[in-house]
């Protein structure tokens, strides 16, 4: 198992713009094997594995400790994941700015649904604006982040 050149070059051009957090349930021990086996901590600014604290997807604290650990705001973040159950449920029960569904061709959507469903994980480039967007506001990206939308009391 190895994660594909295009994956690699596409977490190195979204670091580039955008903190990046991976969020992964299971043992810590079996987890962090898998991680470090496939080299993919380095692309990324905070690796939480559900095994290492009192939660796992979807309770939201653990979408909350994310945040604070990269000291952003829910509301600034955008949930990638492939499991309804988990990573939309707690991306949307943590009232994270976004969540997309990475899903098989054809695969039946079922409920909470996400706010955006791609089918290629590289369809991330054209849906998440650059950082200079955010600033500005003057992007039509699907993601831009609506900071007045921000609650101060989504936190723990």
């Amino acid at each position: 198992m190895k994660p594909s050149k295009c994956v690699i070059n596409l977490l190195k051009r979204l670091r580039d713009h955008y903190t990046l957090v991976m969020i992964t349930n299971g043992t810590s021990e079996h987890q962090w094997e898998k991680i470090n086996m496939l080299k993919m901590r380095k692309y990324f600014d905070c690796v939480i594995v559900s095994g290492d604290w009192p939660w796992k997807k979807p309770d939201p604290n653990i979408f909350y400790e994310a945040c604070q650990a990269v000291s952003v705001k829910p509301c600034q973040c955008v949930m990638v994941g492939d499991k309804v159950e988990t990573d939309i449920l707690g991306g949307i029960q943590a009232n994270l700015g976004g969540t997309i569904l990475l899903t098989k061709s054809g695969k039946k959507m079922i409920s909470p649904r996400p706010h955006i469903t791609i089918e290629d994980i590289h369809e991330l480039s054209l849906l998440l604006p650059p950082t200079s967007a955010l600033q500005n506001k003057s992007s039509s990206h699907l993601m831009d982040v609506d900071e007045s939308s921000c609650s101060s009391n989504a936190s723990r």
